[in-house]
């Protein structure tokens, strides 16, 4: 979730989180181990679900809950956009989870 219209468009925008993407971060072999990548407006949000390791729950389960998935997303740089009328634009530089 995003804190307001101006960061999700700039994410958004930038391509940036994409299947391939996800795949790439998670160490995933196939695209398809996604099975959700889509961006929800009216919660300035975006919604990834992918293929767990073990069930949940199961023996050598690490994460119930998968609340420590986020964290390889902290790390994402995104390039700001040139363009965006919404999103403040400093050349050259790159949104972080940290500057959201």
């Amino acid at each position: 979730m995003f804190p307001d219209k101006a960061a999700y468009s700039l994410v958004k925008n930038a391509e940036v989180l994409s299947r391939k993407t996800l795949a790439s971060i998670y160490g995933m072999e196939k695209d398809e181990d996604i099975v959700a990548c889509m961006w929800w407006e009216p919660a300035l949000a975006f919604k990834a679900t992918i293929k767990r390791p073990v069930v949940s729950g199961g023996f050598h389960d690490a994460d119930v809950h998968g609340s420590g998935w986020h964290v390889p997303l902290m790390y994402l740089k995104v390039p700001e956009v040139v363009g965006l009328d919404d999103a403040p634009l400093i050349s050259g530089s790159y949104l972080t989870a940290d500057r959201i």
